[in-house]
This record gives C-alpha cells, structure tokens and sequence, in this order.
C-alpha cells in the first residue's frame, strides 16, 4: 500500500514539475539576483551563490534542485553582467540550464531608479533510466531521450527608496524540444512563465531590519502561485524569517554572515496537510561569496556585512614594551606610591590631550555646512546640482594654493551605524573626486565618514533627518 502511495506521489510531482517547470527555492533571502536578473551589479561586487535544495524529503523521485549562479558589475558604467547555472531533477527527469544576463540601472530621481534586465537561456532536458518493462512503446527501446532549446527572459525592478516592485517572464520564447524528429508530435514546450513581486527592506531599531517578499507566479498550464516571506536581521550578522507557499508549505528560514564576505543560509519547509504523512519535509542551504572590488561598496542587494575592516590596528612594539615596563613599575611600588603615579600619570594625560585639541582647532577652521549637495538615495552618486555649489569651493581653492579643505559625511540614523559610516564616507570621497576633477591635488583635499554624528536636527522627524544627511567643509593652511 505504502508504494501505491509513494508511486502516486511520485507522478503527481512530476506532473507538477512539468506544468511549472521552473521550481521555486528561497535564495533570494540572501541575493536579490536570484529573485530577478534585474538585479545584476547593483553592488560594487562580485558575488558569487552556491544553493541546494532537496524538496520533501523521504519521497522517493522527489525534485532536487542545485543552483550556481554570480552577478558583477561593469565598472564604471551602470549596467552588470550575471549568470545562472541550474540543475534540477524530479524522478526521472532531469532538467538543466544556463542562463547568462545583462542589467541596466537608470537613475529617475534622488529616491527612484529603474533596472532592467535581459538573459538568454540554453536548455536541457533529460528522461533516463528507463526501465526496459515501460508500458510506453515509445520509451521500450531507450535508456534515455533529450533534447535541448533555446530561450530568452525580460525583467524590470522599480525602486523607490527601500522599495522594489519587479516584473519578469522567464523563457517568454515558448520554445519546444522535440524528442523525436520521426514523429513531430512528440515535444516538450518551455512554457512562459510571469513573476510579479514587492520587496521592502526597512530599518525598525537601530541595528534591526525587517525584508518582506511577495511574490506571485503564474504559467499558462499550472495554478496561480503565491508566496511571503519575511526575514528580521540583526546587526547585519544574524537572521530569521518565516514564510507562507501557497499549498500549504510554511518554511522557517534561520542565517547568518559568517564574515564580511561570507553568508549562509538555511531553509526548513513542511506541509501542514497532504504530503506532511509520508515526508520529513524540504531542506535547503544557500551559501554566499563576496570578493571586493573596492574597499567602499554600495548599497548591496544581498545581506553581506557593511562592518568596517576587521583587521585590528598593528601595536608599536617599542610603545607596548614601554606599556609593560610601567605595568611593572606600578606592580612593584607600595599602595601610597602607586597612587601618586597613577594621579601624576592622569595629570600630565589630560593636559597631553588639552594640547592636542587644541593643536587640532587651531589647524582647522569651524566647519560649515555645504548647501545643495543632493546624492541618490542610499548611494553615493552625485546630483549634476551640486556641481555648482562644489565649482565655487574649487575656485576658492585654486585661488589659495595653501589652503587645504576636510570634506566630512554625515547621514541621518535610519539604519544600521555601519552602514550609515560606509555610506557618509562614500558620499565624502564622492566630494573629494569631483574636486579632484576640477584640479584640485588630490593631497588638499581630506575626505571622512562620521554617519550618523553630530546631528544638527531631530531625528525623529523627516526635517531633521534631512538636516542631518549633509557634507561639511573645514578649511586650513598647510
């Protein structure tokens, strides 16, 4: 009786598998390029993503999936290039392909931008081991049949701010393989698939964020499908997430940056009806690698680490000798004694530190405020309006030869501080380059981040937080 069902479950997996083709996995928790093409070179990285996924474990033929796929950018220019290579498997059918892509990013407005994406798709399909007792005439002689198409996709993802809302149709060609040339009759038709979705990154505390995904799938011979997930991070180190597949599969997602270059995740689903009596449920494991273009990335699609380097600062080996010599003398004096060193110590460090700030302010001017500075939303691309706000600081500079400038970023506290950091100092190198490029030597012009620092407004309101999202200029004599 047991087989009977097995045997059952077998084939209505398999029919689902052909009417929908294109088997679904949760990898776009972790990257974004899994969820659309669109998304390809988004960040100043390559990343690269391994993913396994063993659908409803225990029934035997059920689908397998495992993914291999990478997006880059081209430098220099808002387009990136990604790749797709897919293995999948239900029973005896075997189905692979690859899929290269290329994405452009258009800018709209400080908070809106446009991606699209086109990919083309080489694929196979595969029935083997069949057995030589098949009831099917056709299949009695042969251990496998296989064919291979051609195809194509379209994406576009609009965001606006943390927003995404996104449109593809994978293999929209409707190309068919056909088995056997004898016989015309006897093909395989790549279906068109449609995928619509929303996804909204947003800050809820300090170092917390909450992703949430709908999406919608549809083919022209399978059930509307739909999905949510929803995934809270914290500190950019740690996740968990729940979601809802239509069809009763809820999944439980737990992950986390096991570096700033390395992230994995983990993808429990189980059926609350049906199939839940006769299988473990499905398991999948994703895996994430980042190599770094540049030392400042953009906003990343993905969830890798935006903490500063790791690297912990080198120690001067003669000042730590000198650090444990002093350890010693005070280890080795009497209370009373100690007591006075410790005090005179204290004494001459605040004075030291009374100096050097004082050193410090008499360097530098009091900064101010460089108005009509206007970056991308959550990038550090400059507006053509700040242009000439930034022509009047390079003029008075090539007017002063010894005068140098301190470009500073600051943002608002939306976000994590991490993030808020590496992007202050992105929009503050992004000042320096300009100047750069009107002629100012590169030595005259110091460029540093301090996020979310120093608020000048209130950060619980939208006034205030644009007050604080600023560039300031500090001028000094060499």
């Amino acid at each position: 009786m047991r087989r009977t069902i097995y045997i059952l479950l077998i084939n209505i997996i398999s029919v689902t598998a052909f009417a929908q083709q294109l088997q679904n996995d949760n990898q776009y928790l972790l990257n974004k390029f899994a969820l659309s093409p669109a998304f390809a070179g988004t960040s100043d990285n390559i990343e690269v993503f391994l993913g396994y996924r063993n659908s409803w474990l225990g029934v035997p033929g059920a689908p397998q999936k495992q993914i291999l796929n990478g997006n880059a950018p081209i430098t220099g220019k808002n387009m990136g290039l990604g790749i797709n290579l897919v293995n999948e498997k239900t029973g005896n059918i075997n189905h692979i392909y690859f899929s290269p892509s290329y994405a452009y990013h258009l800018k709209l407005s400080e908070a809106m931008l446009l991606h699209f994406s086109l990919a083309a798709e080489i694929y196979r399909n595969q029935l083997s081991n069949v057995k030589s007792n098949t009831l099917d005439p056709y299949l009695y002689n042969y251990q496998s049949i296989r064919g291979t198409s051609y195809n194509a996709s379209a994406s576009v993802d609009f965001q606006y701010k943390a927003l995404h809302i996104g449109l593809s149709t994978p293999r929209m060609l409707n190309t068919k393989i056909n088995y056997n040339r004898e016989n015309q009759d006897n093909v395989f038709t790549l279906k068109r698939h449609y995928q619509a979705y929303a996804a909204y990154m947003h800050p809820i505390k300090a170092k917390w964020m909450l992703d949430a995904y709908l999406i919608a799938r549809s083919t022209d011979n399978s059930p509307f499908q739909f999905e949510a997930n929803f995934l809270a991070r914290y500190d950019e180190r740690l996740w968990t997430g729940i979601g809802y597949r239509k069809g009763n599969s809820i999944g439980i997602s737990v992950g986390a940056a096991l570096n700033k270059k390395i992230v994995m995740n983990y993808t429990y689903e189980f059926a609350t009806a049906g199939i839940s009596n006769y299988s473990s449920g499905t398991h999948e494991i994703s895996i994430g690698f980042m190599v770094r273009k540049s030392k400042l990335e953009k906003a990343p699609p993905t969830i890798f680490r935006l903490a500063e380097d790791e690297e912990m600062p080198k120690i001067d080996p003669e000042l730590e000798n000198k650090v444990k010599l002093l350890e010693s003398q005070l280890a080795s004096c009497d209370c009373e004694s100690k007591d006075e060193v410790i005090a005179a110590l204290d004494k001459r460090l605040k004075k030291l530190e009374g100096s050097l700030d004082q050193i410090d302010a008499d360097m530098w001017e009091k900064p101010f405020v460089i108005d009509n500075i206007k970056f991308g939303h959550n990038s550090d691309k400059l507006f053509a309006s700040s242009y000439p706000e930034l022509n009047k600081l390079a003029d008075k500079l090539n007017k002063n030869p010894d005068w140098q400038i301190k470009i500073v970023g600051y943002t608002d506290n939306q976000g994590s501080p991490a993030y808020n950091k590496r992007l202050s100092e992105k929009r503050a190198i992004a000042v320096k380059e300009y100047m750069v490029q009107q002629g100012i030597e590169a030595t005259r012009v110091i460029a540093e981040g301090l996020g979310m620092d120093n608020p000048i407004g209130d950060n619980n309101t939208n006034e205030g937080r644009a007050l604080n999202r600023r560039i300031e200029g500090s001028f000094k004599k060499k």
